[in-house]
């Protein structure tokens, strides 16, 4: 997951096959938002709140993200793109 620097990929994604909406999450991003070079997640709620998950640079079932920190209300806002 990890790049080097200038090389980080972004752009707006779509969920997993799995169906986080479930879970609340109704949009999603992913790209290098902390800085480490690691690609995060960033996600809208269905109520409107952004959240931040910073990548843990490994994939696994349990820590491929970590714990998320909401960043604010993001209502009216429709998408997001990184």
């Amino acid at each position: 997951m990890g790049r080097p620097h200038g090389q980080g990929r972004t752009g707006a994604i779509t969920p997993p096959v799995t169906d986080h909406r479930s879970a609340g999450h109704v949009d999603f991003a992913l790209g290098d938002i902390t800085g480490d070079h690691i690609d995060d997640l960033v996600s809208i709620t269905a109520g409107g709140d952004l959240y931040a998950y910073p990548g843990s640079g490994s994939i696994n079932p349990t820590t491929t993200f970590w714990s998320g920190t909401r960043i604010g209300p993001w209502v009216g806002h429709t998408n997001i793109t990184l």
